[in-house]
């Protein structure tokens, strides 16, 4: 099988999103002087990275953009750890970013995502992914199973290979992944979908329980 990468203006258009949010940010942050300079820096660091964003799919694959989003989140780590900024430092700011990205997102658009990722027929359609993502067709994709319902929580997803892991590990960049982890507590209050979790992989977990309520 030919080995994949992402073409540049998929990635670009993956990235613009947290990109743009993150701009919003470092103009807080930094101020309108320092702020330019660090995204263009971030840009170019995104662009050397491209090749580099495996193909885990396209459109066929629910993940498809999360190595483009973790490209985005090297880019921006490397910008700014060139200016001192610790790793602490930079989870606040990937965290700021990723609130403002879901603010970006209409109330009624979050409220709906929200409502289908509870729903029977998505668990049924996400499932049927997660059979084909044990076959490990694309090696640097996530691999995942569905887990039933139990007690408090509605469905759940295990993840037994991680996608954002394997790309940081590529990059020598292991320790981004947990804080990349932290989005995940972001984006799910935002569609109004409580998140569990007790275990990742970026912890040197066998698994990520994802566990969810409506």
């Amino acid at each position: 099988m030919k080995y994949h990468r992402v073409d540049r203006k998929t990635a670009l258009k993956g990235s613009k999103g947290l990109m743009g949010s993150a701009d919003k940010v470092l103009h807080e942050r930094y101020g309108s002087d320092a702020a330019p300079q660090i995204l263009e820096d971030a840009k170019r660091e995104f662009d050397a990275l491209i090749p580099e964003i495996p193909y885990v799919g396209g459109r066929k694959n629910f993940f498809s953009e999360m190595p483009v989003k973790a490209a985005v989140v090297l880019a921006l780590y490397r910008a700014l750890q060139g200016r001192g900024v610790t790793l602490e430092e930079f989870g606040e700011i990937l965290e700021a970013a990723a609130e403002v990205y879901m603010n970006t997102i209409p109330s009624w658009i979050r409220a709906l995502a929200g409502k289908l990722w509870m729903s029977r027929l998505f668990r049924r359609i996400i499932a049927k992914h997660a059979k084909v993502s044990l076959q490990k067709t694309y090696p640097d994709d996530f691999v995942y199973q569905v887990v039933p319902g139990s007690g408090k929580h509605a469905w759940g997803i295990d993840y037994l290979e991680c996608g954002i892991t394997k790309f940081l590990a590529g990059q020598g960049a292991s320790e981004l992944a947990r804080y990349a982890c932290v989005l995940d507590f972001v984006m799910f209050p935002a569609i109004g979908v409580t998140l569990e979790r007790t275990e990742t992989i970026a912890q040197g977990c066998r698994r990520c329980d994802f566990r969810f309520t409506k």
